[in-house]
């Protein structure tokens, strides 16, 4: 791949983006389900629970990827892992640099050369992503399991929560991870320390305006308002709270999880429900706490191991098919044309050749 190629695919996807923000957080979480399974492999089963509301997403990307001919010159996968790739660094920049000047910012490098399944962009199998009502053992078999992550780069690659939040009408769950839902920083990890979450069954909550159905089956999150906007809720799920406090999900007799969650508080075991209210504050730590702790306080290390943990999963099945663009010439920063924002570093600059002016990279007065 050219770095002229790479330039219009990113400017593509970067217009995209700068029309329709709210697309961001959908595009890095489709780069994450199409690289579960034995590969990111350009394929998705849309009718499987897991990948509800990813659809109306990857039409859009992907009728950019065919009119303009970018089918041509990468596979499928190339391209939703490149939309993600232009996502993250949208996400990024939307943190501001009030200083302008060596902002923190991860060093991301594209790659290409994935290749994709026979039937993209669907197949009909169903890829194991893990369960959103599970605790921490849950999410170590899907992450270590998928893409060989350590404790470390699990417990970082989950930051991208920061992007994006739960739909009532596609997974059940409700809110954003936190107020400001298309910037990727680590306010996620604040969050989980510092916010009085409580479990609720948000079952009940009206789905695109509607009332949800009488027999839906209880389906419980953790939420806390938000300190100076106490009408905004943010939200946690359990797989999400297990990585600050050692919560076990259980399970009914067909092995599958309720989504009602124990923990022990000291020595004593207690059930954390809705209508028996036991702050979850009072669970003790999980064995991952100190790093979400770390996380929080430390942007730069966040950042550079959630990059380490985004290499093994958007590489996935393809490790001894990747190139970079033009001998890495270009993919790890921004291009001439694209949306910047002044005083970042690493991935967060403007190409060499060309700086920062009124939020758009240009060689003009270079």
């Amino acid at each position: 791949m050219t770095c002229d190629v790479y330039n219009q695919a990113y400017l593509a996807l970067d217009k995209l983006i700068s029309r329709n923000s709210d697309i961001l957080p959908t595009l890095v979480r489709a780069a994450f389900h199409d690289c579960v399974g034995a590969s990111c492999d350009g394929c998705m089963n849309f009718d499987d629970p897991h990948n509800a509301g990813l659809s109306d997403a990857i039409e859009v990307i992907d009728q950019i990827f065919e009119g303009k001919g970018f089918d041509q010159v990468m596979s499928r996968s190339d391209w939703w892992q490149l939309a993600a790739h232009v996502a993250l660094i949208r996400g990024g920049l939307n943190q501001g640099c009030d200083h302008h000047a060596h902002c923190t910012f991860f060093e991301l490098q594209f790659s290409y050369g994935r290749k994709d399944c026979s039937t993209s962009p669907v197949h009909r199998h169903v890829d194991d992503a893990g369960s959103a009502h599970g605790d921490y053992e849950e999410v170590w078999r899907v992450l270590h399991g998928n893409f060989g992550l350590d404790h470390h780069e699990v417990v970082a690659l989950l930051g991208a929560h920061s992007l994006g939040g739960a739909d009532r009408a596609a997974s059940g769950f409700n809110y954003d991870w936190q107020e400001d839902s298309l910037v990727f920083d680590n306010q996620y990890f604040k969050n989980l320390i510092t916010l009085p979450y409580q479990v609720e069954d948000v079952s009940t909550e009206p789905i695109n305006g509607s009332p949800a159905p009488l027999d839906s089956p209880h389906l419980y999150q953790f939420t806390s308002p938000v300190p100076h906007n106490k009408s905004l809720e943010v939200l946690m799920l359990n797989t999400d709270m297990a990585l600050l406090k050692d919560i076990r999900s259980l399970k009914d007799d067909d092995d599958a999880f309720t989504g009602v969650t124990t923990c022990k508080m000291g020595k004593k075991a207690r059930q954390l429900v809705e209508d028996k209210p036991a702050k979850v504050r009072k669970c003790n730590d999980a064995p991952t706490a100190p790093l979400v702790y770390k996380f929080a306080e430390d942007l730069e290390f966040f950042y550079e191991t959630f990059t380490t943990a985004y290499w093994k999963m958007v590489s996935h099945g393809n490790e001894e098919n990747l190139n970079v663009p033009s001998r890495g010439d270009c993919g790890h920063c921004i291009p001439e044309g694209a949306f910047c924002v002044a005083g970042f570093e690493k991935s967060g600059q403007c190409c060499p050749g060309s700086q920062c002016v009124k939020h758009k990279c240009t060689s003009q007065y270079y």
